[in-house]
């Protein structure tokens, strides 16, 4: 089977290691005022499966799971972030190709896009 060639666009989403992209994300919130309150940075450090990153800016604290674009979540990542959805928390799995939804969440659906501006 031939795999399908990829575009440009889909190339640079794919070469963004999770690293990165969780700097990108913490950068994000930063800048519309969320406070890093939790960084799973090691499974050494952290319980297995808790999300990436707890992030708050009251009223709201979310949990956000980093996948690079072609990560996948292990079963206890899932088990962990349905529970917490099952106890009413935000949760998200965010990858590159999510940046638009990210800056949707941090900023409370206020940012227009050009494609707002138009009525669209």
């Amino acid at each position: 089977m031939v795999s399908p060639r990829l575009t440009p666009q889909e190339r640079e989403l794919r070469a963004i290691s999770e690293k990165a992209w969780v700097r990108s994300i913490l950068e994000s919130a930063q800048s519309f005022g969320w406070v890093l309150l939790q960084r799973a940075w090691s499974s050494q450090h952290s319980p297995s499966g808790w999300p990436d990153l707890t992030l708050a800016r009251p009223p709201r604290i979310i949990f956000v799971e980093a996948k690079a674009e072609r990560g996948k979540l292990s079963e206890r990542q899932e088990q962990t972030l349905n529970v917490l959805r099952k106890c009413g928390q935000e949760v998200f799995v965010w990858r590159p190709s999510d940046q638009v939804e990210v800056i949707d969440c941090f900023s409370d659906g206020k940012v227009i896009r050009p494609s707002d501006e138009s009525g669209t």
